[in-house]
């Protein structure tokens, strides 16, 4: 059983033994929030955020300035509220993680959590790095090596290899976490395999994400907000080609007809324009996702009230009466959205499904959104954010608070 290691050190093809040896499982634990991991991630986010080339990814920017100092700082200040005057937190011990392939670095925020509360990791990467992996895998090589962080670059290890079953019972065996990204199929493959009966899951299934605007509220904003609104929107849904886990598929205009007509068409046409800004055009393989899409869609009984043209530098905008009905398992991503028309907030309730994940929004006040959200019980959502923040990650993620699952708490009465 041969895998390659990634970092601390890449070696090619070296046997499963070499890579994580007994004595890897069995190291001490680190103390929650200790200072060599608080100052590892603060390394790399300025060396990250140093590179002259870092502004070609856009997603590490973001990452990087999640991983800084001072934000590190303030989520540990933020844990500690939750804790009870009695309670203590200690590392859970081994955490495996399984990254997703449709979203580059999203696992980096999960294993950052994990290296904060002072587990040993073990993540496991698609075979097929993108060039923007690569681009933060060589800086994690990087800090890795430096004298500082010996204790860090001996207890985390990033590693790759094909599908196979029996090396990752080797890994999930020894497990006390496995943090699952990826589709159902991947969750439901690595939960099937052996694991000790305290091991805890933590899985990132299959999700869907929508955003929600207010036409009345929108109209009446000056050229100013609205290009700003379709620069958020634009990073919302065309990082990681709208096939991120928060990315907007649907758009629901609320209000009467002719409002939601008029906002819906502003909407898409200043979206268009920061298409072109940005020169983001369809590849020819995105083109024919994108052809292959609609027409399954009506295939299978979808509704469509209208579409535009599938044109190569502008979204693909669908509208449906009844967005309850789309397939957005077998959604193409890459810029193709559906659109409903609601004449209030409430009758989005119905509409949401169980693998909802976030609704962005714009023009809707704290309160509504409350009152909404009250009322959905365990139907989806587990986000409402304002447009351009779909993607920023949260310690708490698909209902589950991160830090919590990945310590346990000693209580002292």
């Amino acid at each position: 059983m041969n895998v390659t290691s990634i970092a601390p050190f890449y070696l090619p093809d070296i046997p499963l033994q070499n890579a994580c040896p007994g004595q890897f499982f069995s190291q001490s634990l680190g103390r929650p929030f200790n200072d060599q991991a608080i100052s590892f991630l603060h390394k790399l986010s300025r060396h990250l955020l140093a590179h002259s080339e870092i502004n070609k990814y856009p997603e590490l920017v973001a990452l990087a300035f999640w991983l800084r100092k001072s934000n590190i700082n303030k989520i540990y200040r933020d844990f500690q509220k939750i804790l009870g005057e009695n309670e203590i937190v200690s590392p859970r011990g081994v955490a495996f993680h399984v990254s997703p392939s449709n979203v580059d670095g999203i696992f980096i925020y999960s294993w950052a959590l994990s290296l904060l509360s002072g587990n040993i990791n073990i993540i496991r990467v698609s075979q097929n790095l993108s060039e923007q992996q690569n681009f933060l895998f060589s800086a994690l090589q990087t800090i890795m090596q430096s004298n500082d962080h010996h204790d860090i670059k001996k207890s985390n290890i990033v590693l790759t290899y094909p599908h196979d079953a029996e090396i990752s019972s080797f890994f999930t065996e020894r497990s006390d976490i496995r943090i699952l990204w990826g589709g159902d199929e991947t969750v439901q493959l690595f939960r099937s395999l052996p694991s000790q009966p305290t091991t805890k899951d933590i899985s990132f299934a299959d999700k869907s994400s929508h955003c929600i605007i207010d036409s009345k509220t929108y109209n009446s904003v000056n050229l100013e907000k609205a290009n700003e609104i379709a620069r958020l929107f634009y990073n919302d849904a065309y990082w990681f080609s709208q096939m991120a886990c928060s990315s907007p598929r649907t758009v629901y205009f609320v209000g009467n007809v002719d409002e939601c007509r008029v906002s819906s068409e502003r909407f898409w046409r200043n979206l268009a324009e920061e298409l072109q800004r940005r020169e983001t055009v369809d590849t020819m393989p995105n083109a024919m996702n994108k052809f292959i899409f609609l027409h399954r869609s009506v295939c299978e009984g979808l509704a469509i009230s209208s579409h535009s043209s599938l044109n190569y530098n502008k979204p693909t905008v669908v509208r449906v009466s009844d967005a309850h009905h789309v397939n957005m398992e077998t959604h193409c991503g890459g810029g193709f959205f559906f659109e409903t028309f609601l004449e209030d907030l409430s009758q989005l309730g119905p509409l949401v499904q169980p693998k909802d994940q976030t609704l962005s929004y714009f023009g809707f006040d704290k309160r509504n959104l409350r009152n909404f959200a009250s009322k959905l019980g365990k139907r989806g959502l587990h986000r409402i954010v304002p447009i351009g923040q779909s993607l920023d990650f949260s310690t708490t993620w698909d209902g589950y608070v991160l830090l919590t699952e990945l310590t346990q708490r000693i209580s002292i009465l």
